[in-house]
């Protein structure tokens, strides 16, 4: 703190000490123990600029009812644990609808549009690719993206990837249907061919440039087997494959009817030698003829293709190769073909985004006494649901809990998923926790500020959570589950698939759960994971005539795309458990968590919105990931409450406060503009910050004076 003094009319040195002394006792009266908590808060480029109005999502966000969510009202919650600091809750500065817990976190809203960038930021991507095994990976397809790797391709910008010294790499733009192509048609990502020695690591650096590169190729020179059956002839078609009996190839939108001139079974093989291995086999192939249709590697992998589907159809199975330089063949009659893929399987290499350039805002937390809270544009936790109710937890497979608005309290009621099956409750939603943990029927009451930050204390359900209102963004925490097994469920859409969109995002697979290696599809991903949720309600009339009654039902299909994001990479395991009908199938992610973290820390975000439509939920998933948060420092601070100091001025008769960037002085329990004082004793100068609660929690910096008259 800064101090200056001035003495008028004091003729000895023991005057000063005294009038010292009192001013410093009028200080230490006046002011209180405050703490101030800043931190930075950075998204990468995509999040900016798909919020200005030139951004191809611009008007889906504004039709959708998404933009305030992903732009000028984006929910940040960040755990915290300050207790042994201060037991004060606090608030962002001149704001009184955030909130920050010392003993659970910080929540605001953050507006996107405000953020700024650095312009000397660098425009690359660095990329850590490290190989976690004692395997060679010689010419190993990995995936690559990033939100501004998506930014860039989806701005029509060419890629170039090379490593720290310079050396070009190999790769295919990862497109729609998942086709992989030589060149940018607003791709997701890319598919890099890698060699990484075991335990090694390869740093990528990944720039836009708007010139053609050499090095992106079509997906056969990255895959063992690839192919999209764009072929509009025999002579195509045998560049890459050969057939042990006559065929026709005949072009159809997106893919080639392939069939026996002969009318009977032909055998067609793919040239290149596939090693021994594990592989994923994605693939689109459907059998019309009358005979078996099947794809063959090695000795134990034989897949029957289905007999029904479409172009947008995909299959994903797990596949060993035991026979080392096989070829893949596919047997059949008559086939539509339109997509095959292989990749390898036998290792899955870690991938950590170590730069990117992003906007940056900084934010300051006051924590004391005497703040301000008002929460009750919150007060509308069933808005954004039929019936005025949210499913939110579900502690075994028997029971599940929904929150209902009763006035001013939200009640957490069990439930069977039967009774919620009937009540159309179908926000898609709900949480699953350890074997361990007790359920609890007894119906708990939550008043309006504990429904907005907690759901649930560690005495009753045992999950401290948030809920943003106003918003369709759901956030958990995951230290409550460290350990533990099922942590999320969700209603998906078919009976034999998990994930759902469309085929066109290799992190959303569609794979058949049966034939998974150990039931269970591994990958890491630090993307969105969009979630699918098919769903019937059905009305049943009943006409009457002459003594003869007709019913008809009349069943609508509605969907609920969503997005789920984490702020570290997991494991994700999914594993199909049961069915309830057709349109409600149950399946469980996984979160494999590292025994080597403290999860405190690590969070998940859910975005369900029933507004939100597949495609836009595909770019959310690329171009958004939970904002990165940090803590730049904690410091204690003396502060004088303006509010207060207006009736404690009434105790000092002699004393006189002015405040210079407010420009007013306060005494005997009155403001004054400007300075009044004119004749004085002695005077000090400080340094200060001034909390004004009529400005709504509005801390600054301002120098106080203090007269002594």
């Amino acid at each position: 703190m800064y101090r200056g003094y001035i003495i008028n009319n004091i003729n000895n040195y023991n005057q000063i000490n005294y009038y010292n002394n009192y001013i410093n006792n009028i200080l230490n009266s006046i002011e209180s123990k405050y703490y101030l908590l800043s931190l930075n808060v950075s998204i990468p480029l995509s999040m900016y600029y798909q919020c200005l109005q030139n951004s191809q999502i611009y008007y889906n966000l504004i039709l959708e009812n998404a933009y305030n969510d992903f732009c000028t009202s984006f929910p940040i919650y960040y755990p915290l644990n300050i207790s042994f600091l201060t037991n004060y809750s606090g608030v962002l500065n001149n704001t009184n609808n955030t909130y920050l817990d010392p003993n659970v976190g910080i929540f605001f809203y953050a507006n996107f549009l405000n953020f700024n960038i650095s312009n000397n930021q660098p425009q690359y991507v660095l990329i850590n690719v490290s190989n976690p095994s004692n395997q060679q990976l010689i010419n190993y397809p990995v995936f690559i993206t990033s939100t501004d790797i998506f930014y860039w391709l989806q701005n029509g910008y060419n890629l170039s990837v090379k490593d720290l010294n310079g050396n070009n790499y190999y790769f295919c733009y990862l497109n729609n249907n998942l086709n992989c192509n030589s060149f940018n048609n607003n791709a997701y990502g890319i598919w890099v061919d890698l060699n990484i020695s075991p335990y090694g690591y390869v740093i990528l650096n990944i720039s836009p440039i708007n010139g053609i590169n050499s090095y992106s190729v079509d997906g056969k020179e990255i895959f063992p087997v690839y192919d999209n059956f764009s072929y509009q002839n025999y002579q195509q078609f045998s560049q890459y494959w050969t057939n042990n009996t006559p065929i026709t190839i005949s072009y159809i939108n997106y893919g080639d009817h392939i069939y026996s001139t002969q009318d009977n079974s032909f055998e067609i093989t793919y040239k290149n030698s596939i090693p021994k291995g594990n592989y994923l086999i994605l693939f689109n192939i459907q059998n019309n003829g009358y005979y078996n249709a099947y794809i063959q590697l090695g000795d134990n992998c034989n897949i029957n293709l289905p007999s029904f589907g479409n172009p947008n159809s995909l299959y994903v199975y797990y596949c060993y190769n035991n026979d080392n330089n096989d070829n893949l063949q596919i047997y059949g009659q008559n086939i539509y073909a339109y997509y095959i893929n292989l990749i390898p399987y036998n290792v899955m290499p870690n991938i950590k985004v170590i730069y990117q350039p992003n906007f940056t805002y900084n934010y300051k937390f006051i924590m004391g006494p005497n703040l301000t809270y008002d929460f009750s544009q919150y007060n509308d936790l069933g808005s954004s649901n039929s019936n005025n109710n949210f499913t939110i937890y579900n502690n075994n497979l028997a029971y599940f809990s929904y929150l209902t608005d009763m006035g001013n309290n939200y009640y957490s009621i069990p439930s069977s998923y039967l009774n919620i099956y009937n009540l159309y409750l179908f926000i898609g939603f709900s949480f699953y926790t350890s074997e361990y943990e007790s359920y609890n029927l007894t119906p708990y009451v939550y008043n309006d500020s504990l429904a907005l930050l907690y759901l649930y204390n560690s005495t009753n359900l045992s999950i401290k959570d948030i809920i943003f209102s106003n918003t369709y963004w759901y956030v958990f925490n995951t230290e409550k589950y460290y350990n533990s097994n099922n942590m999320i469920f969700w209603n998906t859409s078919q009976s034999n698939y998990g994930f759902v969109l469309d085929s066109t995002n290799i992190y959303n697979k569609i794979f058949n759960l049966n034939n998974l290696y150990n039931g269970y599809l591994y990958y890491y991903y630090e993307n969105g994971i969009t979630l699918m949720r098919r769903y019937q309600i059905c009305t049943t009339t009943t006409t009457c005539m002459i003594g003869s009654c007709i019913q008809i039902t009349t069943c609508n299909t509605y969907y609920l795309d969503s997005i789920l994001y984490t702020n570290y990479n997991p494991i994700i395991n999914i594993s199909y458990v049961s069915s309830f009908d057709n349109y409600n199938n149950l399946y469980f992610l996984n979160a494999t968590l590292n025994d080597n973290y403290n999860y405190q820390n690590y969070y998940f975000y859910l975005y369900s919105n029933p507004n939100l439509d597949k495609q836009t939920a595909l770019y959310l998933a690329f171009s958004t990931q939970i904002p990165y948060i940090e803590i730049n420092y904690i410091k204690p601070i003396n502060v004088i409450n303006l509010n207060n100091l207006i009736n404690l001025s009434k105790d000092y008769q002699k004393a006189y406060f002015y405040f210079n960037n407010l420009n007013i002085t306060i005494f005997n329990g009155k403001i004054y503009q400007g300075n009044i004082v004119n004749n004085y004793t002695y005077s000090e100068n400080f340094n200060i910050y001034v909390l004004n609660t009529t400005m709504v929690n509005t801390l600054y910096k301002d120098q106080l004076t203090i007269y002594i008259k």
